[in-house]
């Protein structure tokens, strides 16, 4: 692990006086973020003093590849520890943060492309769904304004995406079943936990249209057999299909597994992507999407943690409206 403190035409490498980083990330967000604890000089006359200002660009990277490119935006200092504390975010802050007004009548990826020159920001690998999308935002975040669009389209392509910032360019990444390394129980695999919960299951839809006019009931028999009967209420609307509409419902409902592992450090595992998971005492074996990364450096030793899921999610908003 390397990190460099860059500005002013200047790049400054920090690493030997780095005591801990922690670098994260999940798939509701664009932004990634890395905490940095740094020796501050205080009476220590060995340790120089390091320009760190809030504001400065921060380059990490592991084995040589470019793994963060932010800038600091937080900053600290804990005498009593003698330590600098950084909070840095990479350029997906500017898409959670930064608000505009569009009236949308394009396809997703166009109107990320005209995002991204309308603020100044590189565009990189940018997921492509041919839907043409008529709505309109009002003040809404770019973050939301993307994601909503990208969900609409979802509903057509029956694909799911997520952003992120890779170095600086802005990407659109389809969640497949491409694979980027394994996590084996015998090899990297240092921790894992499974849990199940059946708290918020509903395993039938009830669809009704207007004046409350029963239109069907949609049923997952095999749950219901397990569980007994867990009833949803839905109403759609005049373009809204009841069969995608109750299974929708009952796929975003089903009994929820979490799973949470500890591993020897990969800088590739991140939300996002996926990877393969052998553990024989807890059954993990197969493939799993990564939906949550914490990679963490401290005294020497590189570690991830991570959150998994079985299916493939993105994060589904519904900001703005329709064009009238």
């Amino acid at each position: 692990m390397k990190i460099y403190i860059t500005g002013e035409g200047r790049v400054c490498d920090i690493t030997d006086y780095v005591e801990s980083a922690q670098l994260s990330g999940d798939y509701e967000s664009c932004v990634r973020r890395l905490e940095i604890s740094v020796l501050s000089k205080s009476n220590d006359k060995n340790v120089p003093e390091i320009s760190c200002e809030a504001g400065s660009g921060v380059i990490m990277t592991e084995n040589g590849e470019r793994i963060f490119n932010g800038f600091i935006f937080s900053r600290s200092i804990d005498t009593g520890k003698s330590l600098i504390n950084l909070g840095c975010a990479d350029r997906g802050i500017y898409i959670k943060k930064n608000q505009a007004v569009y009236s949308v009548n394009t396809t997703a990826e166009s109107m990320v492309q005209r995002i991204c020159t309308d603020f100044g920001i590189k565009a990189g690998s940018i997921a492509g769904t041919g839907v043409t999308i008529k709505r309109k935002f009002v003040g809404n975040s770019l973050l939301d304004i993307i994601q909503t669009l990208y969900s609409i389209a979802s509903q057509t392509t029956g694909k799911k995406y997520v952003l992120r910032f890779e170095d600086d360019r802005l990407c659109v990444i389809e969640r497949n079943e491409n694979t980027i390394g394994s996590l084996d129980g015998n090899y990297n695999l240092t921790y894992s936990n499974v849990s199940e919960s059946a708290e918020n299951m509903y395993n039938c839809v009830a669809v009704y249209g207007k004046d409350q006019v029963y239109i069907n009931s949609f049923k997952d028999d095999e749950s219901i057999a397990k569980f007994g009967l867990l009833q949803k209420y839905e109403i759609k609307d005049d373009s809204e299909d009841a069969q995608k509409l109750a299974q929708k419902v009952l796929s975003e409902n089903k009994l929820e597994r979490k799973i949470t592992v500890e591993n020897i450090g990969n800088a590739r595992f991140i939300s996002g992507n996926s990877v393969i998971v052998k553990e024989p005492y807890t059954g993990l074996s197969g493939l799993f999407y990564i939906d949550r990364d914490t990679h963490i450096w401290q005294k020497g030793i590189y570690t991830n943690s991570l959150t998994l899921n079985f299916e493939k999610i993105m994060s589904e908003k519904s900001a703005g409206g329709e064009i009238e």
